[in-house]
């Protein structure tokens, strides 16, 4: 299967908290990789376009990176 998302806004300082924006966004970053884990498969493609970090520079997103590699699937940052 292929998938795509974006917008994941993964923030492992926990500096910026979605829950700002509304209690349906609390734990979001917990719902996604729990989804992620029950739906993806190791063979599936996964396409990320984009706003995967709220990081602004690399050194500061790597531990993001690393949770989204650490996913089932073949990931293609876009």
């Amino acid at each position: 299967m292929i998938y795509a998302i974006a917008d994941l806004h993964f923030d492992f300082s926990k500096e910026k908290p979605m829950d700002i924006f509304g209690e349906n966004w609390v734990g979001h970053e917990e719902k996604i990789i729990n989804n992620w884990i029950d739906l993806i498969k190791d063979e599936d493609l996964i396409l990320l376009p984009g706003d995967i970090s709220w990081a602004l520079k690399l050194d500061e997103a790597i531990d993001d990176l690393n949770r989204i590699d650490e996913l089932p699937g073949k990931k293609v940052i876009i």
